[in-house]
């Protein structure tokens, strides 16, 4: 059993009620566009509340709540509460809410003590959350030694309560109860995810949340193509005092000059034409020389050890 001791001044009531809190945090973000937005107010005392969106007297105060006032109704922290909705929410500027009340609501108008100081609350309105970017949304292409690939799932956020800062959830399925897993990110803008794939086309559905509770939903689209063949030589030819060849995707090339049992990063290096467009590979030419040529393209698919794309007889051209 557990025993309670109270002690109760004698002598009329003469102290104001205390709002000790409210449901919402000060300074809280709201969802842009919001019609209204529920609150709960905390007092240590049956009391009668309103509010208004000027800090103003209890009785010029327009908006009235509903209040409990029987001492089975307190909640866990032993306080009355007082519930209603603020209104007149405008975006993208501060919003203050000022809020008195008045103590014993079942006594005569003389007898009860009423706050003369407002309890302030401000509630900063936003703007749509936006999602700027999304991707792959292209073709993505991997492969090599494995038939799986990671494919990294991302997400860029802006505008929203706190400059497009939220958290962001993908999923396969166009539902809102699918839409259970985090990106990585959370409460940035910027969000992305891993994902192991095999070959096939697919598309992402995202849901983005920020503080203020705005959404904002995209989808993104791509193809995953698995390479698991070593690049062609489609062509091999003179050009004036070079040997120039000629592969069917982007390529390191390299030769050797005394046969194809050679790894790649141990032959002589060919020199790409063109850095960014790796199709064209040059290395002087000399009509006394057999050059025996490997490739390798960008996911290090290439000939097998003792195997070579094409061998150049020199003296041909």
């Amino acid at each position: 059993a557990v025993a309670f001791r109270f002690c109760v001044n004698p002598g009329p009531d003469t102290s104001p009620p205390i709002i000790e809190g409210t449901s919402i945090t000060q300074g809280s973000p709201v969802q842009f566009n919001v019609d209204k937005v529920p609150i709960e107010v905390y007092t240590n005392e049956p009391s009668e509340c309103k509010w208004s969106r000027q800090d103003k007297a209890f009785d010029a105060m327009e908006n009235t709540m509903n209040c409990v006032t029987q001492s089975f109704e307190v909640n866990a922290n032993l306080q009355y509460t007082c519930s209603g909705d603020l209104t007149g929410i405008k975006n993208r500027e501060d919003n203050h809410f000022y809020f008195r009340c008045k103590d014993q609501p079942n006594k005569p108008e003389n007898q009860r003590n009423l706050m003369t100081t407002s309890h302030h609350l401000l509630l900063k309105g936003t703007e749509e959350l936006v999602i700027t970017k999304v991707g792959p949304n292209a073709e993505f292409e991997g492969g090599g030694v494995t038939n799986v690939v990671t494919v990294n799932l991302t997400v860029e956020t802006g505008h929203g309560s706190n400059e497009g800062a939220a958290t962001c959830y993908f999923s396969d399925i166009n539902e809102d109860r699918e839409f259970t897993i985090a990106m990585q990110g959370a409460r940035t803008t910027q969000h992305s995810q891993p994902l192991d794939l095999v070959g096939g086309q697919y598309t992402y559905y995202f849901k983005c949340v920020d503080s203020g509770g705005n959404s904002a939903s995209a989808n993104t689209t791509f193809e995953v193509v698995i390479d698991n063949t070593a690049p062609k030589v489609i062509r091999a030819f003179r050009d004036v005092d070079s040997l120039k060849i000629i592969t069917d995707e982007y390529a390191t090339c390299a030769y050797s000059l005394t046969s194809c049992n050679y790894n790649i990063e141990d032959g002589v290096a060919f020199k790409p034409e063109n850095p960014i467009q790796k199709t064209v590979h040059v290395t002087p030419w000399d009509p006394g020389k057999t050059y025996y040529v490997k490739c390798a393209d960008l996911q290090n698919n290439q000939p097998a050890p003792t195997a070579c794309q094409i061998v150049v007889e020199g003296s041909e051209f």
